[in-house]
């Protein structure tokens, strides 16, 4: 993950030192409800699956020209869990991604669609309980996948906006994420 810290430090230098008139730059924070299935988590050659409800936070940094743009986020999905009698199965997922925005404004309010690559990091816990005994496990994969979303902002003043997001994650085979978050948006440089 210290590679990944570097990428950002120079991306988020690119965006704060540009000298471009037309461009708008904006920190941005957001949280809600998220929604994961993720079916393939494997612990000795079995198959396990989790679903669930869950919190999902994430910050960011985009740069705005007037119909086109793009984000570089940092995200928390959330943590979602199976219980039995046997056994509890925790998926915590988390990553950073990049995204492309067209964007339409009309007044105060503006709606985006945005499409992209989310770099995820799955630390799946099998905690295996039998005769007073509890050992836990830890499976750690890393996955390249497509983000999707839809979304709409509200500039409450030049530098200050209020924004709604739905976003989905298409994970491989059947597995899916999606979430509905309310954030703010920090206006670095009001275009």
């Amino acid at each position: 993950m210290k590679n990944n810290q570097y990428y950002y430090l120079i991306i988020i230098t690119i965006l704060l030192t540009t000298t471009s008139i037309n461009a708008q730059v904006y920190l941005g924070i957001s949280g809600g409800a998220s929604l994961i299935n993720q079916n393939d988590i494997e612990f000795w050659q079995q198959r396990y699956e989790v679903e669930g409800v869950s919190t999902t936070r994430k910050l960011f940094i985009g740069y705005q020209f007037k119909y086109l743009g793009f984000e570089l986020g940092n995200r928390f999905l959330g943590n979602v869990s199976e219980q039995t009698d046997l056994y509890v199965l925790n998926a915590d997922k988390k990553g950073w991604d990049f995204t492309g925005i067209g964007r339409y404004s009309f007044g105060k309010l503006s709606a985006f669609v945005k499409a992209g690559v989310v770099f995820l990091s799955h630390r799946n816990y099998y905690t295996l309980i039998y005769e007073n005994h509890v050992n836990t496990y830890l499976n750690k994969v890393k996955s390249q996948d497509v983000l999707l979303g839809v979304g709409s902002d509200f500039s409450v003043t030049n530098f200050l906006a209020l924004r709604l997001e739905y976003e989905g994650i298409m994970l491989q085979e059947s597995n899916n994420y999606h979430s509905i978050t309310l954030g703010t948006l920090f206006k670095i440089r009001h275009k």
